[in-house]
């Protein structure tokens, strides 16, 4: 079972320059205890400008919430431009 949620987490939002753009870091993170149990959660970052690396400077923010996050583990994530995220992990 998948749910989404709507509102990208502003927590995740970090400072940059002004040329840098916002992408979605779409991510499927399912239940330890209950591995069926997933949930879509969307973050917005502040990428150099490109998805590629937003791929890269994605990957502290994943290990900083899945620390935060114990009993959930990440199944997928992918990086995709803001009104573009309509396609499923």
């Amino acid at each position: 079972m998948c749910s989404s949620e709507a509102a990208p987490d502003p927590g995740l939002i970090r400072n940059a320059e002004a040329d840098v753009n916002a992408v979605l870091l779409i991510v499927l993170v399912c239940s330890i205890v209950h591995p069926g149990v997933c949930s879509e959660k969307q973050f917005l970052l502040e990428s150099s400008g490109s998805l590629k690396s937003c791929v890269v400077e994605a990957q502290p923010y994943l290990a900083a919430w899945i620390g935060d996050h114990p009993n959930e583990r990440i199944a997928s994530w992918r990086c995709a431009w803001p009104g573009s995220e309509g396609q499923s992990l």
